[in-house]
């Protein structure tokens, strides 16, 4: 009797910790809608880790998982960090400028619509999708809350044959 009770509780434990990695530090999402194209595309599966989000331990450049208020709806969204708090977000002319610098645009497709100068504010962070064109994000609905980040996505895993780290 004791040996099955040990098997048992060691099996909760591992069923635990293993909880633990797939749904605290790392979780699975589905990418729906077409603002993250070409990098992301509706129906890739993304590993995303609450961890590194929650930490703020994510920079410009690197893709996040958010919550933002739309229509009095709250909406889980994937999108591009452009800018980080005092950071100047500058768009002209179809090009985006952060403290009087060119974003790359290896990763961006479609044309930047708008004309936009502003400053991060404190605790804030701006957010674009990659397919300019499509996407709805900070040059719509302002600077995101860095409290409303809730992950980093770390990895493409599917479809397979597109795996990429982040």
């Amino acid at each position: 009797m004791a040996k099955v009770l040990k098997i048992l509780i060691r099996t909760v434990l591992q069923a635990a910790m293993i909880f633990a990695v797939l749904y605290v530090f790392v979780f699975p999402v589905s990418i729906r809608g077409t603002s993250m194209q070409s990098t992301l595309y509706d129906g890739d599966r993304v590993v995303a880790s609450r961890f590194l989000g929650r930490l703020g331990l994510y920079k410009a450049g690197d893709i996040i998982i958010f919550s933002e208020r739309v229509n009095d709806e709250n909406r889980n969204m994937v999108k591009r960090v452009i800018a980080v708090e005092d950071d100047k977000v500058v768009i002209r002319s179809g090009k985006v400028f952060v403290n009087d610098k060119p974003v790359n645009d290896e990763y961006i497709s479609g044309y930047t619509k708008g004309n936009l100068s502003i400053t991060v504010p404190k605790g804030c962070i701006f957010v674009m999708g990659d397919n300019r064109e499509a996407s709805f994000d900070s040059r719509q609905y302002g600077s995101v809350e860095k409290r409303n980040v809730h992950a980093k996505v770390i990895a493409r895993v599917y479809p397979f044959d597109r795996f990429k780290l982040y």
